[in-house]
């Protein structure tokens, strides 16, 4: 199955990096390793995961720490829709977006600004993805 992350998402993972970057730069970057690596592992079964119907037809969640996993599956493809704090109003951060969501979900559709993570179930591994964050990014300024 192929996992991509939404442009959305991509910006929600760049956020949570410099929000940890502001006190542990080295954590920062671990930290969204981990949270890709858990997108990853959502592919090996989506459909065990909670569907969050309140948010948005096929939307699906899961907990990684104290942040939130929002994804939509096809049978060949995980599409990463957001990564928020468990802490944030997610309602409202879904709020307006039923149209962006039902776009993700729809067969076939993908965006040319997603990046991928690229789990793929037949090789049993991830490949590189290619929206990673540089590690400059989070290094301590000053």
């Amino acid at each position: 199955m192929r996992v991509s992350v939404s442009s959305l998402a991509e910006r929600d993972l760049e956020a949570i990096g410099d929000y940890i970057a502001e006190d542990n730069p080295s954590r920062a970057l671990s930290f969204i390793e981990e949270l890709r690596a858990q997108c990853a592992a959502i592919a090996n079964a989506p459909q065990a995961y909670r569907a969050r119907p309140e948010l948005g037809e096929g939307i699906r969640s899961c907990a990684h720490g104290s942040y939130v996993i929002f994804f939509t599956a096809t049978k060949s493809r995980l599409t990463i829709v957001r990564i928020l704090h468990g802490a944030m109003d997610i309602p409202a951060q879904f709020g307006g977006m039923q149209e962006e969501v039902s776009q993700i979900s729809a067969k076939g559709k993908v965006d040319p600004n997603d990046s991928f993570i690229g789990s793929d179930a037949s090789s049993g591994g991830v490949a590189r993805h290619t929206g990673r964050l540089p590690r400059e990014r989070f290094r301590r300024k000053g």
